[in-house]
């Protein structure tokens, strides 16, 4: 078998294989207070991979497999609140807010941008200051595709 060291504060024993053999996996750890953790995250469901034989891991891919639109946190929200989002390739992207009666509110973003995760870029923060409470709309745009979300103003 073969023992894998990571930085000396993890271990793990795998099994023997044929050497080159891809091996994919991730970690779950606990912090002192008893919260779980797992990397690469459980929801991107991508794994850590190195080749048996080979000390050289991979990182996983920061670059989504699809053009999704999170919803807005925290929601509802009273003064501002983060917008973030995941571009699968380099694009002309636009992010627009609208009212519930579809008028056009403000233009957060409207320019070329490359491909990465909500985690691997920063939220779009939108200021709400002078909006009443009510319904309100983002819109992420890109070529050929757009997707809606619904947000919620309190005062």
């Amino acid at each position: 078998s073969y023992i894998y060291q990571t930085s000396g504060k993890y271990s793990v024993l795998i099994p023997e294989q044929p050497v080159g053999t891809p091996i994919h996996f991730y970690i779950t750890a606990n912090d002192s207070s008893g919260k779980n953790y797992q990397s690469p995250p459980l929801i991107k469901a991508n794994f850590w991979k190195f080749y048996y034989g080979d000390t050289n891991i991979q990182l996983p891919s920061l670059i989504p497999k699809w053009f999704n639109l999170l919803q807005n946190y925290p929601n509802p929200f009273n003064v501002s609140t983060k917008i973030t989002y995941d571009l699968p390739y380099r694009t002309h992207v636009t992010l627009k807010v609208y009212n519930l009666i579809g008028q056009l509110i403000t233009t957060l973003v409207d320019e070329i941008q490359d491909a990465g995760d909500y985690k691997s870029r920063l939220p779009v923060i939108f200021e709400a200051h002078n909006l009443p409470s009510g319904v309100y709309f983002y819109r992420l745009s890109i070529p050929n595709f757009s997707i809606t979300r619904k947000m919620i103003i309190i005062r």
